[in-house]
């Protein structure tokens, strides 16, 4: 996981226009009963991303290993 959030966070690189890809990497958790908040974020936030050109470039949720200590979240995103 510190592998990959280090990739994510230093993966500047240049396309064929020169513009710099940045990667936003998103680490979170659900909490109990405020699911379809994060339905309707998740939509609004993508029509955004969307409409600036990014995309998602992966998800994924049960981790391996803890970010520190005991510290968890659940869920990532990668957003281009």
């Amino acid at each position: 996981m510190i592998k990959y959030i280090y990739y994510c966070i230093t993966s500047l690189n240049f396309n064929k226009w020169r513009n710099k890809m940045v990667y936003a990497l998103n680490l979170f958790n659900f909490r109990e009963g405020k699911e379809n908040d994060y339905r309707e974020y998740s939509v609004k936030a993508g029509k955004i991303i969307y409409g600036k050109g990014g995309q998602v470039i992966s998800s994924g949720w049960n981790p391996i290993r803890n970010l520190h200590g005991n510290t968890e979240r659940r869920y990532m995103i990668v957003v281009e």
